[in-house]
């Protein structure tokens, strides 16, 4: 007679597949989390933009409603770079400006922030926005009391794609520019 004995075989521990296969588990979870914060930080960044160019193009909008002389000469309607930010004339302080340097230096200052020293300029859309741009242009005629006038402060979005050279881009390859726009009567 044979007797079939049971060995009681009692499992200790978890075997090294068991624990591969856990560690590629919560390896591909973590990537996912990763994704997401990324996404979550250029939404942030793209929030970020949208609200310094809404306070940059409200600052704008001050200025002109200051200075209805020079709104109503057109002296602010011009695409502003802050090349020549340096050589313009200074309207604060004691310095007395005509209405037509007072828009210049309005413009230049929202475009390329404000002079610190010399040759150091803080703020603006130039320094606080990626690829700022601004644009002032009038609708009909420029000179009378209701004419409207149209700020654009456009700027590069933060996008998931970079390029070659680390430049954030569409997945075709362009670079994505949002714009706010805003239709003022100062």
């Amino acid at each position: 007679m044979i007797i079939n004995k049971h060995i009681n075989h009692k499992q200790r521990g978890f075997s090294l597949l068991e624990v591969l296969i856990s560690m590629v588990i919560i390896a591909v979870g973590l990537l996912g989390l990763s994704g997401l914060q990324i996404a979550s930080l250029k939404g942030t960044t793209n929030a970020h933009s949208r609200n310094v160019a809404s306070l940059l193009v409200m600052e704008l909008s001050e200025r002109m409603r200051a200075n209805p002389l020079g709104v109503a000469g057109a002296f602010y309607d011009n695409d502003v770079t802050c090349d020549t930010a340096n050589a313009e004339r200074d309207c604060r302080n004691t310095r007395v400006c005509t209405p037509n340097q007072t828009a210049r230096h309005d413009v230049l200052e929202v475009m390329c922030g404000v002079k610190r020293s010399a040759t150091k300029r803080e703020g603006g859309a130039a320094h606080l926005l990626p690829a700022g741009t601004l644009q002032v242009n009038c609708t009909g005629s420029c000179g009378a009391v209701n004419a409207i006038h149209n700020v654009t402060l456009g700027w590069s979005q933060s996008l998931l794609h970079k390029d070659q050279n680390d430049v954030d881009t569409n997945a075709d390859g362009s670079s994505k520019t949002l714009s706010i726009t805003t239709s003022i009567i100062p």
